[in-house]
């Protein structure tokens, strides 16, 4: 949307370009979530500046640079392969840095570092890890998400705290959804309760639906990370 709207003029473009020329230099954190947006301002911001510079107007280089991509830059790596940052919903934060690193690439940065990252933070949420974290797809997914319409009876069944405890799979599959995930150590637990590791989310799922598509083009533009 900003490229389209810096074909014009007046104050919409003079937002992205005070911004661009403004936002804070400091290395942003692996991480993209609903309280913290600065993985995805660096990469907007370097759309914006590059396209800027090209009209003499700002730098490309007052935007700050994306982490690089190696064990000594990463957050802690997990010892499955996930990029590990926070307990709660460790899976969302590094599937949301894997759409956002897929943009970065789209923009020139590291595309084939950047690329073959994602696709191996994707990959552990469809089952690389050795089970799959997705409702419904791959190899022994979730069977009880922490969500309250899978889990309740079908309906005109009433449905209460009792229906959260019973200890069998969710009465109704929830496909495609992203849970939480693994702890640190690498411990998960399919079970309703435990909303740290088998909660799901929208911010869960909204960059992973992003990053599945973004994989899916680079292998029909035949860019496919090895």
């Amino acid at each position: 949307m900003y490229k389209d709207e810096l074909r014009g003029a007046g104050p919409t473009k003079q937002k992205y370009l005070t911004a661009a020329r403004e936002l804070p230099p400091e290395r942003i954190r692996v991480g993209f979530s609903w309280d913290d947006k600065q993985a995805g301002e660096t990469v907007s911001c370097h759309g914006v500046a590059v396209q800027a510079d090209q009209e003499g107007q700002v730098q490309a280089g007052h935007c700050p640079d994306l982490p690089g991509l190696d064990a000594r830059r990463l957050d802690p790596i997990h010892p499955n392969g996930l990029a590990y940052r926070l307990q709660w919903g460790a899976i969302r934060y590094a599937i949301n840095m894997a759409f956002i690193a897929l943009m970065a690439a789209e923009e020139g940065l590291s595309a084939a570092a950047y690329r073959k990252w994602a696709m191996s933070q994707v990959h552990f949420a469809l089952g690389d890890a050795g089970h799959s974290y997705v409702v419904g797809f791959g190899k022994n997914p979730p069977q009880r998400p922490h969500h309250r319409g899978s889990s309740c009876p079908m309906m005109p069944a009433p449905c209460g705290w009792n229906d959260q405890r019973q200890a069998g799979p969710n009465p109704h599959t929830l496909f495609g959804a992203l849970v939480g995930g693994p702890d640190k150590s690498g411990s998960y637990s399919d079970k309703r309760d435990d909303y740290v590791r088998n909660e799901v989310a929208c911010d869960y799922n909204a960059a992973f639906q992003g990053a599945v598509a973004a994989l899916k083009s680079l292998y029909l533009r035949k860019l496919y990370p090895n």
